[in-house]
């Protein structure tokens, strides 16, 4: 694949301090200090750091998971969030996306440059967690802003030297924040299950790129980033940075957080992620057992009620959307062909909204895009959504390739991604291959790929 050359970026220096030579290449999950252009000099007055008096239901820091280690050193777009507010007041939220530095965490256009100090014995106990539960104490910042206090355990993921983390701001001080935030997920490009260190660059672009074009489809979900993650100094890697869904995303993108958060994705932390402990059930969970896990667990409404009712229940476009973008990047686990990897939202001010999550399952091979038929297991959502809503599902996923997310349009992310965190990607020392193959296979596989989706739509 021959490299356009890049247009109207902002691309950002490494995020060490100006003049300090050791600066960190650009990469996936690492947070770039206080970025800089050419025409720029870099300020910084040190991280957003908030504290807040009520306990949240999902991230006040009060879950039950052990800890242990020793003290450390010492808007209108919905995918982008409808609500100005945070979820703990009328100050505006930040603009996480446009920001330049270290409050850009999800700006595609620089690599943040992350840092956490732990006691070595720490480290060594989240790389041989095999429960993902336990949270060790830890110093963490990004480019040259001061250290703050968090708890750090394993993700799910797999992995060895370089292990999927949650890096948590409120567990052990209660109320904190990062530029709003109060976790990062930082994703290392391996599936849960493996015990080695055996993805490859194309692993990292492809999951990041996955969630580009869900934004791009207009699709609320998660926002992502790269960055390059050191710990106690030494180089970890290049990490997909990608935004939790919780009490403070659902604020942003719904104007809500009241309502009941579940999440499926086949493994520990499953389940409901708020109004865990308060008793509330959720009023709306009960009509909806005809697409349960396994299918079927009761009749589904006749096709006038579902016409009728669905749409009153579930944000149908939200769905279709979700759906046709998992089939266009070959995601064989999500749906709406498989019931796996997605959070649902129930509240009081709109139907169902279905979100993704996990995407490192993609870009592999050339699923159908008009049925489960290449996906195990996949059908039940499928089933009941095609009844009446698969010529929506068509002309969306028509309008998608064509407009949303063409294949020149998913080049120039992957020249972005080459320009921006190339070098980070390359000095990786837990992948295989380079950037620059990675951006020319999964371009290679993108011309091939939009040839055969238009091939299925009859375009």
């Amino acid at each position: 694949m021959t490299t356009r050359p890049i247009t109207l970026l902002v691309l950002f220096a490494a995020c060490s301090p100006p003049g300090d030579p050791g600066g960190s290449a650009p990469d996936s999950d690492s947070s770039a200090g206080a970025g800089t252009t050419a025409a720029d000099t870099k300020t910084d007055t040190g991280p957003t750091v908030t504290t807040e008096t009520g306990a949240d239901s999902m991230d006040a820091g009060t879950s039950d998971a052990p800890t242990t280690g020793t003290d450390p050193t010492t808007g209108t777009d919905p995918t982008t969030g409808t609500d100005p507010t945070s979820d703990t007041g009328d100050e505006p939220a930040p603009d996480l996306e446009g920001a330049l530095g270290c409050a850009g965490v999800f700006n595609p256009d620089q690599i943040l440059d992350l840092h956490l100090t732990m006691a070595p014995v720490d480290w060594q106990t989240v790389l041989g967690d095999v429960t993902f539960a336990i949270y060790v104490p830890a110093q963490f910042h990004c480019g040259d802003e001061a250290p703050i206090n968090v708890a750090v355990r394993r993700k799910r993921s797999g992995g060895l030297n370089k292990v999927g983390l949650k890096v948590d701001f409120n567990e052990f001080v209660k109320g904190q924040r990062w530029h709003d935030l109060r976790k990062l997920s930082l994703e290392n490009g391996v599936s849960s299950g493996s015990n080695a260190d055996d993805a490859a660059v194309r692993d990292l672009v492809g999951e990041y790129l996955g969630w580009r074009i869900m934004k791009l489809g207009m699709v609320i979900g998660s926002r992502a980033a790269l960055a390059e993650l050191r710990v106690n100094d030494e180089l970890i890697g290049a990490y997909v940075n990608v935004e939790q869904v919780d009490t403070r995303f659902l604020k942003d993108r719904f104007g809500d957080n009241d309502g009941w958060l579940v999440k499926k994705s086949g493994g520990e932390g499953d389940g409901p992620q708020t109004h865990e402990t308060d008793g509330l059930e959720d009023p709306y969970a009960a009509y909806f057992c005809f697409w349960e896990a396994g299918g079927m667990a009761c009749p589904p409404p006749s096709d006038d009620v579902l016409l009728a009712e669905l749409p009153q229940r579930v944000d149908i476009p939200q769905m279709l959307r979700t759906g046709a973008v998992n089939a266009y990047i070959g995601n064989t686990d999500g749906p709406l062909f498989k019931n796996n990897n997605w959070y649902y939202y129930d509240w009081a001010g709109g139907g169902r909204a279905y979100m993704p999550t996990d995407l490192d399952t993609t870009m592999s091979v050339f699923t159908n895009v008009l049925s489960s038929e290449d996906i195990p297991g996949g059908g039940a959502f499928e089933e009941v959504m095609f009844i009446h809503w698969k010529p929506d599902y068509q002309a969306y996923l028509s309008e998608l390739v064509q407009s949303h997310a063409p294949p020149s349009v998913v080049l120039e992310e992957l020249d972005r991604v080459l320009a921006v965190a190339g070098p980070s990607l390359d000095a990786d020392p837990w992948v295989s291959g380079t950037a620059a193959e990675a951006v020319s296979d999964l371009g290679d596989w993108w011309t091939a790929r939009d040839k055969d989706v238009r091939s299925q739509l009859g375009l």
